[in-house]
């Protein structure tokens, strides 16, 4: 899952299968006393059919004294339970906070959790409250978002207390099943609009809206029978009336604005590898956003760069790129 995450190609329907199904194996392994203690996308793999969750070479049997001992070391430190950072006993719930992250990230395109440094991110899991995901994702299910956060709770007490009960009420999001919450598709899904003015319209929005400007794109391009009607659901979108007036003129322009280069695939594989040192998995869809706006090598460079929070990590990103 890993890659398809960092891909953006898990809409929201499969990523909630996946976690229902993640969680039926949870279900399982409690039952007998074991816990996984390293859940994280790289360990489910989800081929067509039902999803496997991999790599129990660190579970432990419950009440295995070596739960309590080094378990700061073990797991992967984004995913890592508050109890884990702490080196606490564990039980099936700091497995479930683990999915809780996983979950967040299908929901929200982005981890709940980061920092600068290890220990930025560990301190982050003890005290860091996350965003909740709905106010990145206007339009995600409200039942949804309690779930998600329920599931992040820094109190093992308050999380759910065991993974069907996790797995019942992701199954109760909307009174419905999973299958009834809306697609987060990538842009090319909207196969009746010219991929490339769909690019233009991603482009123009990300200025004013940020990172969920492909989202919207992609679920207003459903909704909409023609193009004109596409440019003004997107601009209903913006609340500042200078700014949706900016969006307008500026998609007005794009049939004649500059061609961007063509980029070379290399450049963009060592760019994206590069970036995801610095910010994880969104790092693909940074340097996709920025190629497609960048009219240079070192316009694409600045643009990147600007995506990086410390000016020292900045620097060295830059320091590490092929000269402009």
């Amino acid at each position: 899952m890993e890659e398809c995450l960092r891909q953006g190609t898990v809409d929201l329907r499969d990523g909630i299968r996946y976690v229902d199904q993640v969680l039926s194996a949870l279900e399982f392994a409690h039952s007998r006393g074991v816990i996984h203690r390293d859940i994280k996308p790289a360990n489910i793999i989800v081929p067509p059919g039902m999803v496997k969750l991999t790599d129990f070479g660190i579970a432990r049997a419950l009440g295995d004294r070596a739960l309590t001992l080094g378990g700061v070391a073990l797991g992967s430190i984004y995913y890592m339970s508050p109890e884990q950072v702490r080196a606490e006993p564990l039980d099936g719930r700091s497995d479930l906070y683990s999915l809780g992250v996983t979950l967040y990230e299908i929901a929200a395109r982005r981890r709940p959790i980061d920092g600068e440094s290890e220990f930025a991110i560990l301190n982050a899991h003890l005290v860091k409250t996350p965003i909740p995901p709905a106010d990145l994702i206007p339009d995600l299910p409200a039942p949804l978002n309690a779930v998600i956060l329920r599931a992040l709770a820094k109190n093992p007490a308050d999380r759910f207390q065991t993974a069907a009960e996790f797995r019942d009420a992701l199954r109760a999001v909307g009174g419905r099943p999973a299958s009834a919450l809306p697609v987060q598709s990538p842009v090319s899904a909207s196969g009746e609009f010219d991929p490339s003015r769909l690019a233009e319209l991603e482009s123009a929005l990300v200025g004013v809206l940020g990172p969920i400007a492909k989202h919207l794109v992609a679920r207003e391009a459903q909704r909409s029978s023609n193009f004109d009607e596409l440019c003004q659901r997107l601009a209903g979108q913006i609340a500042d009336p200078a700014e949706r007036k900016s969006f307008l003129r500026l998609i007005g322009r794009t049939a004649t604005a500059a061609v961007t280069p063509v980029w070379d695939p290399g450049l963009l594989a060592a760019l994206k590898q590069a970036m995801a040192v610095q910010v994880g998995p969104i790092a693909g869809v940074m340097v996709t956003r920025a190629a497609r706006t960048s009219r240079s090598k070192a316009e694409l460079y600045e643009k990147l760069a600007s995506e990086i929070a410390s000016p020292q990590n900045r620097k060295k990103f830059l320091e590490s790129l092929p000269s402009s």
